[in-house]
């Protein structure tokens, strides 16, 4: 019985340019996991120059940094996300309809089953947060 041989696919062309080395969904997920706003605000903001403009660019090329990352040695080498931005969303969704009701405990006990950064929430930290975020202050149990 003869043996066919398996033909080995040609290698893909070196690449040419960015687009062949990252995706670009990539860099958005990079970008938006790392900073506040969205990518598309980012390039935006990029196109315009100067002092706006430039820290916009720096801040995507981080993320191109960390997309080649991802890309060429996987999720798990890339930096947890943002703390800062992390607590904001999770401040957001806390103000939420259906978690309003909660005193600043129950956020602070919501925090810490939820958030990711590993570190234990202060009360007062949260209180400083929202402050920060221009919403009203939270009663405590004890005030309560």
């Amino acid at each position: 019985m003869a043996r066919t041989g398996v033909k080995i696919p040609r290698p893909p062309p070196p690449p040419e340019k960015l687009s062949d080395l990252l995706q670009e969904c990539t860099i958005k997920a990079a970008y938006e996991d790392q900073n506040e706003g969205s990518y598309d605000d980012a390039l935006k903001h990029a196109a315009k120059g100067y002092d706006e403009g430039y820290s916009a660019w720096r801040k995507i090329m981080r993320a191109l940094d960390l997309a080649y990352i991802i890309t060429h040695f996987g999720i798990d080498f890339a930096p947890k996300p943002r703390v800062h931005f992390l607590h904001r969303k999770l401040l957001e969704v806390a103000d939420s309809e259906h978690l309003c009701d909660l005193n600043l405990e129950g956020i602070v006990e919501f925090f810490d089953d939820v958030c990711p950064c590993g570190k234990k929430h202060q009360p007062d930290a949260i209180r400083k947060l929202r402050k920060r975020r221009g919403k009203p202050a939270i009663k405590s149990a004890e005030a309560s």
